[in-house]
């Protein structure tokens, strides 16, 4: 209800109490993010306590994907921080953000969406810094097999910036005229 500090507080008592309770961890962890988000100076704090956290429920319930799916968040997260400061292990990091995908998709397939993460990050870096374009092709031909506007949302994000985008989501309108996801993306290339 808004008082994430007496939940925090609340969170580290509980988490004393009962160390090997993961549910205790992850809101542990979601609540430090939000804490987090409010205070931007504190913003890499906050992420590196946000992850020590999730990396405490996933060591109690290692099977379970949505701890997982939310420690990928953060290593993303951090990840982002470290292009924007240069941090110079971009691609130590891809890895590892790679590696913890690949764990959550083999847990619950319907995660699979998160795939567009990695064409981007692979698809849109440098080799020197992680990219690499056969990895995200490979990803983007993964979702196409699965869906088909999931599918077009990863072989957008590879199209050359010349290429004709609006033809191409009215052609995959024409396939499913009735999804809403390619009509926002036809109406969002109409925008740009």
């Amino acid at each position: 209800n808004g008082q994430a500090d007496s939940a925090k507080v609340l969170l580290l008592e509980m988490s004393q109490k009962y160390p090997e309770n993961a549910m205790i961890w992850f809101e542990l962890s979601r609540c430090t993010e939000h804490l987090g988000l409010s205070n931007p100076r504190d913003m890499e704090k906050s992420i590196e306590a946000s992850l020590s956290y999730i990396n405490k429920a996933n060591k109690i319930e290692e099977g379970n994907a949505k701890y997982l799916y939310y420690k990928a968040k953060f290593q993303t997260l951090e990840f982002y921080m470290n292009l924007k400061m240069g941090g110079g292990d971009e691609g130590v990091k891809l890895v590892d953000i790679e590696e913890t995908y690949l764990q959550v998709f083999q847990l619950d397939a319907s995660y699979d969406q998160n795939k567009i993460t990695l064409i981007e990050f692979f698809g849109g870096l440098p080799a020197e810094m992680g990219g690499d374009i056969s990895k995200a092709e490979k990803y983007a031909q993964e979702l196409e097999k699965e869906d088909l506007v999931l599918g077009a949302k990863a072989r957008e994000i590879l199209m050359p910036e010349d290429a004709d985008y609006e033809a191409f989501w009215k052609g995959i309108i024409e396939k499913a005229p009735d999804n809403a996801d390619a009509i926002q993306a036809l109406g969002r290339v109409y925008l740009f």
